[in-house]
């Protein structure tokens, strides 16, 4: 009987410092797209990769117009073309309609090959500043609102501030946490009414 008693007692002592442990733990939120949009390497990058699409936009915009004025033409004289002459005008505007869509995909898939190559080390430097920021301040579990789906949470655990210091980003004072207010206490749900 004693041995269960001692048992019971060292389970329950355990499970308390177990429960201790637990309750220390810091936890903290913060909003990776918002920390990343006010980095100035992003708005470095933003503008690159603007220049980069345009570029493409201006060389789709001749295809289609060549395109254009082909069709046009083929739909003026169609009547007066032999079937032989058609069949070689369709062909050749399949042929561009083709090419069209060809550098349409090659067009997208290498500006996400761009963005992502622009992004990476933006998103790699502030995961290093929250790593940095959580480890200083004893922080145990970061939550990024962006993945996580937090609706309210209280603005002293946000974390944008401190990473602003850390990244020396001077900016106004952010808008209250998504689905927040500026109290950090959740909006009372409006009232049906039948």
């Amino acid at each position: 009987m004693k041995k269960i008693i001692s048992i019971v007692a060292i389970v329950a002592t355990l499970s308390m410092a177990g429960t201790q442990q637990v309750l220390a733990q810091k936890f903290a939120y913060v909003n990776s797209e918002e920390l990343i949009s006010l980095m100035p390497e992003y708005t470095t990058a933003s503008k690159e990769l603007e220049t980069y699409i345009k570029e493409f936009d201006q060389t789709m915009e001749k295809m289609k117009k060549e395109f254009q004025v082909k069709y046009d033409e083929y739909v003026k004289t169609e009547k007066t073309l032999t079937e032989n002459m058609k069949d070689i005008k369709q062909t050749e505007l399949k042929t561009l309609d083709e090419k069209l869509q060809s550098f349409q995909q090659t067009a997208q898939e290498k500006i996400q090959a761009k963005q992502k190559a622009l992004i990476e080390p933006i998103t790699v430097k502030a995961e290093k500043a929250i790593k940095e920021v959580a480890a200083a301040n004893g922080i145990s579990y970061v939550f990024d609102m962006v993945s996580t789906g937090i609706i309210v949470a209280p603005p002293g655990d946000d974390m944008l501030p401190l990473l602003k210091t850390k990244l020396n980003l001077k900016v106004a004072a952010s808008a209250p946490a998504a689905g927040g207010n500026a109290g950090g206490t959740p909006k009372p749900a409006p009232k049906k009414t039948n």
